[in-house]
C-alpha cells in the first residue's frame, strides 16, 4: 500500500506513542518476556481500553490454569502485568505458589496504602514497581537456596488511568540483577504517554504480532474492525474510534497473537474500559483463587509487611514454608524452622529453633536484646546456628535441654 509523506510522518509519531518503534525506549518495550502473555492498552479522547489474556504456561507448555493479569487498582486505574508468571516464586517441595502470591501482592499493597488512589498514574506505577521488585528479589533468593535457577525474563507492569481529564499510560520494566551479594531487580525509568490528539497506547508481553498489526496499515487483512481502525488512523489519527472499536481491535490482536503463540497466549480475555472519568466496565473472568486447588500442596505462608506495613508472626507449623519480610516485632516469638526472614527487626523477642536446618535468617534483619531458644540437645553445633550466632553475636542463647 502506497503511503503519502504525511502518512509516513504520522506513523513515526504513532509508533513512538504506542511504544512500538522509534523512541529510545523501544528496545526495552520490544524485549518482552520470553514467557507468554499479551497486554494491549489503547486510548484516545473517547476512552481507554486495557486488555490481557489469561493463559499460564510452564516450560513452553500451555496450561488449562488461568491467572489474573489485569487488575482494578481503584475507580480510575488499571494495572496490566506481563512476565510475572514466568517467575516461579519460592520453591518448596517442588511446588510454586506464584499463582496466589502475585494477586495477593497487588491487593495487599493497594488496600494497605490509604494514599494510593490520590497518587498520579506514574506514581502508582513506580510504587508498585518498587513493591514487586522487593517481592521478586526475596522469592528468587529463596529459589536459589532451593537449587532452582532464577528466571532471567524481564517483567513488566503497565498502569493506565485518567487524571486531569486525560488518559495516562505508564509502563515500567523490571530486570534480574544477580551478583555475589544476592539477587535483586532493577527498575527502569517510567515510559509514559498521555492523550492529547489522536490515539496513544502501550504494549506488553509478546509484541511480534501486536506491533505490526497496530502500526502498519494493511497488516491485518479482511477484518472489519481493523479496516475501520486503519481508516481512522489515516483520517484523524484514531481520534474518532469508539470504545467498542478499540475493544474489538484489542481483542483481534489477542486472537492473532494466540494463533501464532498458542502455548503462551490464550484463555479468557480480561478487559477493562475507562470513560467519562471512571472505570465503566471490567471483564474479569478469572477468579482470584482460580489456581488455589492445584497448589494446595505448595503449603507456603507469606507475611509480607514490606508492602503493607503490618505486624505479625508465623508460628511453628511443620511442613509449611514461611516467608517473612519487613516485619517489626516487639516482645514476640518467631520460629526459625522452615522460615525465610528478610528485612525485619526483632526487639525483645525469642527466636526459636526446633531442629529443622531448612531456614534462612538474612543479614538484612536487625535483632535487639533478643534470645535464641534451642529446643534440643547439641544444637549449638548445627552449621545454621553457628552462622546465625556469628552474624548476631548479641543473641542470648538458651538451651532448653542442655
Amino acid at each position: 500500500m502506497r503511503r503519502t509523506l504525511f502518512a509516513k510522518l504520522f506513523f513515526a509519531i504513532l509508533y513512538a506513542k504506542l511504544g512500538l518503534a522509534q523512541a529510545d525506549s523501544s528496545k526495552q518495550l520490544l524485549s518482552g518476556p520470553a514467557h507468554g502473555t499479551v497486554n494491549v492498552v489503547l486510548a484516545n479522547g473517547n476512552c481507554l481500553v486495557a486488555l490481557t489474556d489469561s493463559r499460564l504456561s510452564s516450560g513452553g507448555r500451555a496450561s488449562t490454569v488461568e491467572g489474573e493479569k489485569l487488575f482494578k487498582l481503584d475507580e480510575r486505574t488499571f494495572l496490566a502485568i506481563a512476565g510475572w508468571y514466568s517467575h516461579s516464586g519460592p520453591s518448596y517441595g517442588g511446588q510454586y505458589p506464584v499463582y496466589q502470591a502475585i494477586p495477593r501482592v497487588v491487593n495487599t499493597y493497594v488496600k494497605g496504602n490509604q494514599r494510593f488512589a490520590q497518587l498520579s498514574v506514574q506514581e502508582k506505577a513506580s510504587a508498585l514497581a518498587r513493591a514487586f521488585a522487593a517481592s521478586l528479589g526475596v522469592s528468587q533468593s529463596i529459589s536459589k537456596m532451593a537449587g532452582v535457577a532464577a528466571s532471567d525474563s524481564p517483567s513488566q507492569i503497565t498502569v493506565a488511568g485518567i487524571e486531569n481529564g486525560k488518559f495516562v499510560i505508564t509502563k515500567i520494566q523490571l530486570s534480574l540483577r544477580s551478583s555475589d551479594g544476592g539477587i535483586s531487580y532493577s527498575v527502569s525509568d517510567p515510559d509514559t504517554v498521555t492523550t492529547s490528539s489522536g490515539l496513544v497506547g502501550m504494549l506488553g508481553g509478546i509484541t511480534d504480532v501486536a506491533f505490526p498489526a497496530l502500526g502498519t496499515i494493511g497488516y491485518v487483512q479482511n477484518n472489519a474492525s481493523f479496516d475501520k481502525y486503519y481508516k481512522s488512523l489515516r483520517e484523524d489519527r484514531g481520534e474518532r474510534l469508539s470504545c467498542d472499536d478499540l475493544s474489538q481491535v484489542a481483542r483481534r490482536v489477542e486472537e492473532l497473537t494466540s494463533d501464532r503463540h498458542p502455548q503462551e497466549v490464550g484463555g479468557s480475555i480480561q478487559l477493562g474500559i475507562i470513560r467519562n472519568g471512571a472505570i465503566a466496565s471490567f471483564e474479569e473472568p478469572v477468579p482470584a483463587d482460580s489456581a488455589t486447588d492445584i497448589f494446595q500442596k505448595s503449603r507456603v505462608d507469606m507475611v509480607d509487611s514490606t508492602v503493607i506495613g503490618g505486624f505479625g508472626l508465623l508460628g511453628h507449623n511443620p511442613g509449611h514454608l514461611g516467608v517473612v519480610t519487613g516485619l517489626q516485632a516487639t516482645d514476640g516469638k518467631q520460629d526459625l524452622d522452615e522460615r525465610f526472614i528478610f528485612n525485619s527487626q526483632f526487639t525483645h523477642c525469642d527466636l526459636i529453633f526446633h531442629g529443622n536446618p531448612n531456614f534462612f535468617f538474612d543479614k538484612s534483619n536487625k535483632v535487639v536484646e533478643s534470645r535464641l531458644i534451642l529446643e534440643r540437645r547439641n544444637m549449638r553445633d548445627e552449621p545454621v546456628i553457628k552462622q546465625l550466632l556469628s552474624d548476631y553475636p548479641s543473641l542470648v542463647v538458651v538451651d532448653l535441654k542442655p
